[in-house]
């Protein structure tokens, strides 16, 4: 397993970890959703399932971005960049490097949501037990707002190995 996507899954063992450690310690009312403050803005009935919907959401997030990357090679029209077109005409045997880009795309998005569900779920804990941390939830939209410029410079990775396959495709035929 590639280490980005294998810290990815740690942080999401360590979710599912805190948040039933954490268990025990809630109130019988939780935050379900907090505002940039910190301070709950729709509590719930504390129960297994309202306290474990986040690591549930971000289970399924890993899943979904590990099933994607792991189908890429067979399905590799599924990933949507600027140079997709040029991508697949080229021949299938130059492939895999435009893909192992495209795989590091999506392990540093997995990275990000599991850690911003660690993140999260820390916060619901801290204003459920009393102490909201102020301006803690200004770190979640900020932190979405970096990752966009992130995945640009990650896509330009994969233009620029688009390129490369594209090279060595006119020099093979150049030498025939």
């Amino acid at each position: 397993m590639r280490p980005l996507r294998l810290i990815a899954w740690a942080l999401f063992v360590a979710l599912v970890v805190l948040s039933v450690a954490a268990y025990d310690q809630l109130p019988s009312q939780i935050p379900m959703r907090m505002s940039l403050d910190g301070v709950p803005s729709k509590l719930v009935t504390r129960s297994w399932v309202s306290w474990m919907a986040l690591p549930g959401v971000a289970l399924l997030v890993q899943l979904l971005l590990d099933g994607l990357a792991s189908i890429l090679p067979r399905y590799p029209q599924l990933f949507n960049f600027s140079n997709k077109r040029r991508f697949l005409a080229l021949p299938r045997e130059l492939h895999a490097p435009v893909i192992a880009e495209m795989r590091l795309v999506l392990d540093v998005v997995a990275l990000f949501v599991q850690g911003t569900m660690v993140f999260t779920q820390l916060l619901l804990w801290q204003a459920a037990v009393g102490s909201p941390i102020p301006t803690a939830g200004l770190a979640i939209p900020i932190g979405s707002i970096v990752l966009v410029p992130v995945v640009l410079l990650l896509s330009q990775r994969v233009d620029r190995a688009v390129e490369r396959q594209e090279a060595l495709h006119r020099g093979r035929s150049h030498a025939r």
